[in-house]
């Protein structure tokens, strides 16, 4: 059997911590076929870090200068650039220029971005040049244009921004990093026709829709993915009697493509708080969402078998000790419920405590009358998740082996 295996990650807004856990997903028992970064991947804010006379600096805090110590710069640059914010270190009179210009915002802003995405990309291309798993990238919403072409600039790396990239002999992405408009009216946002119109061009390159897989930033509109916080005239969350008030904010032209060319899968990101499978007509719709600020990667995991959808998970950090009994329990009740044959299989799960994520999944074991082989597949997506923690594991072993890595 011949599986396709990719890893979805989206919103990393500027966050290296959360770029490399992605980058070191190659690291994991059965390293997947395609990395894909499906938008939004510059941060978000720009913090002065001012460079005094006699050599200290100082930060601007709550409208007054915070002075910081030599360890202490040290510390805010790592955690500023693993939240996604940038560091612009410069002189008194820069930071005075730089508070009341529009226009040298812009300038520092996208210096500060070609900077990190080119850090990103050279420690990508080095990280993955001994295997065969292949890095797609692309732009959302957020992104300024002049981004495309740093990408471009990095092959084998692949920008997918409008084409039909063939995965293999059945599978084709199709990817629109576009959203539909937005109160921020970003530079990548168009009118529903327009982006309608946007995604039937690309569709048309495509040799069967049914074959494809979507990687389009925006979401459908009026499902579980498009969900996010009501924003009142002064863009602040609106309260209701139950507290926040949510709603739609996804795109009708992408909701009408997928029910319209029923492609395999359908991966989206644009909304943060969602992290949610839900099916749309026969597709497969993900939303993994995202928590960039805290350096914790979320991420989706869907596996192909001769150009059909076989599995498909969330993964996330999400991690604890009461998560570790829970896990321990699962396992046991697995074990208990399956042929000898396949228990020798799964045993050396137990050594390795899991996720929340499997919390849910605890039901389903439960109810261990099913058929050995339903049983068998639920065992193989546990350990596809097990992969994606021990990405984060290869990542704290890195760091302590090269400091300044």
């Amino acid at each position: 059997m011949s599986l396709l295996k990719l890893f979805f990650v989206t919103d990393l807004h500027g966050s290296t911590v959360c770029f490399r856990k992605f980058i070191n997903a190659v690291l994991w028992s059965k390293p997947p076929d395609f990395l894909i970064l499906g938008g939004d991947i510059s941060g978000k804010s720009v913090i002065p870090l001012i460079r005094q006379e006699d050599g200290q600096f100082t930060i601007p805090l709550n409208g007054e200068l915070q002075s910081l110590s030599a360890d202490e710069v040290v510390h805010f640059k790592t955690q500023a650039e693993d939240r996604g914010a940038y560091i612009y270190e410069c002189s008194t009179e820069d930071w005075k220029h730089f508070t009341y210009s529009a226009v040298e915002q812009q300038r520092v802003a996208q210096a500060l971005q070609e900077r990190r995405l080119t850090e990103w990309l050279v420690y990508a291309r080095e990280r993955l040049s001994k295997t065969k798993t292949r890095l797609i990238v692309n732009c959302g919403n957020d992104d300024d244009f002049f981004l495309d072409e740093i990408i471009e600039s990095f092959p084998p790396i692949i920008f997918p921004e409008g084409k039909a990239i063939a995965l293999d002999a059945d599978l084709t992405l199709l990817s629109v990093g576009y959203s539909n408009t937005t109160p921020w009216h970003c530079k990548r946002e168009l009118t529903e026709p327009e982006l309608r119109e946007r995604i039937d061009l690309i569709v048309r390159r495509a040799p069967k829709s049914e074959n494809c897989i979507f990687n389009f930033h925006c979401p459908p509109i009026n499902t579980a993915l498009d969900l996010a916080p009501k924003l009142d005239g002064k863009l602040r969350p609106s309260l209701g009697i139950d507290g926040v008030v949510m709603h739609h904010y996804g795109s009708v032209a992408v909701r009408e493509a997928i029910l319209k060319f029923n492609p395999l899968l359908s991966l989206h990101g644009h909304i943060h708080e969602q992290h949610v499978i839900e099916k749309l007509g026969v597709t497969v719709c993900v939303n993994p969402g995202t928590a960039y600020w805290t350096g914790s990667l979320q991420g989706v995991v869907a596996t192909f078998d001769a150009g059909r959808l076989v599995g498909v998970h969330l993964t996330s950090e999400r991690y604890s000790l009461e998560s570790e009994k829970r896990w321990q329990t699962l396992c046991d009740l697995v074990i208990a419920a399956l042929p000898s044959s396949i228990n020798r299989m799964i045993m050396v799960l137990k050594k390795r405590p899991k996720s929340d994520a499997f919390e849910e999944q605890q039901e389903l074991f439960e109810r261990h009358r099913e058929a050995a082989e339903e049983k068998l597949n639920r065992i193989l997506s546990l350990l596809e998740r097990r992969d994606a923690f021990e990405a984060n594991l290869h990542l704290d072993v890195e760091k302590k082996d090269n400091p300044d890595g």
